[in-house]
């Protein structure tokens, strides 16, 4: 029997699956997480022991979900169809892309693991201080753990550094964002009227 082509509505479910099974295990993970960070201070000796084993196995797991998440980004920076965002400018051409420090703080920052992510992303600023993208992501990790001035202090770095009008947009746009976290409306439709006039086409922040 000739099987059924799959229609686009199957396509995309089955991604929409594997996207929901995906933050279903970090979530677990942090759930798991969380009860070993609240047990182990008051665990007696034979109960910390059971816990440090737990954690090393979430380490295990977590550096598994990193390793295979490098190789589905390496598999897929092979295949570039014309559907694909075009990349800001000549950035992802810097030698620092290709840093391990780099790949993994993107792998970490893609899982929604910011903590993890900006660790990496530090170490990529360290050693190339002019590369900007390290420095946005970094801002934009800063931001989801609420530490909103280290954002703004790497955002205010980025701006008069970078040529990059997209990359600009984004730092402007990132500290309207900030601005609106504060309660300060105003001066976040400032900094949106400025990404805006930097580059009209970027609606949000978008590292693709």
């Amino acid at each position: 029997m000739k099987k059924r082509p799959e229609s686009k509505n199957e396509d995309n479910d089955r991604a929409s699956g594997v996207l929901f099974m995906f933050k279903e295990l970090f979530e677990t993970m942090h759930e798991v997480l969380d009860a070993i960070m609240e047990e182990y201070p008051v665990a007696t000796p034979e109960k910390k022991q059971d816990l440090a084993r737990q954690l090393d196995i979430l380490k295990e797991m977590s550096n598994e979900c990193i390793e295979q998440w490098l190789q589905f980004e390496e598999k897929m920076s092979q295949f570039d169809p014309v559907v694909t965002s075009q990349p800001l400018s000549s950035l992802w051409d810097d030698p620092a892309v290709h840093s391990e420090s780099f790949q993994k703080g993107e792998g970490y920052f893609k899982l929604l693991m910011f903590r993890e992510a900006n660790e990496h992303f530090k170490q990529v600023v360290q050693q190339y201080p002019e590369f900007m993208m390290a420095r946005v992501y970094l801002a934009l990790g800063f931001i989801e753990i609420e530490e909103y001035d280290e954002a703004l202090r790497h955002l205010q770095f980025i701006i008069p550094l970078t040529d990059d009008p997209r990359l600009k947009a984004i730092a402007y746009h990132a500290m309207g964002c900030i601005e609106i976290y504060k309660n300060r409306i105003d001066k976040a439709c400032e900094y949106f009227k400025k990404a805006r006039k930097t580059d009209p086409s970027l609606s949000y922040y978008s590292l693709s």
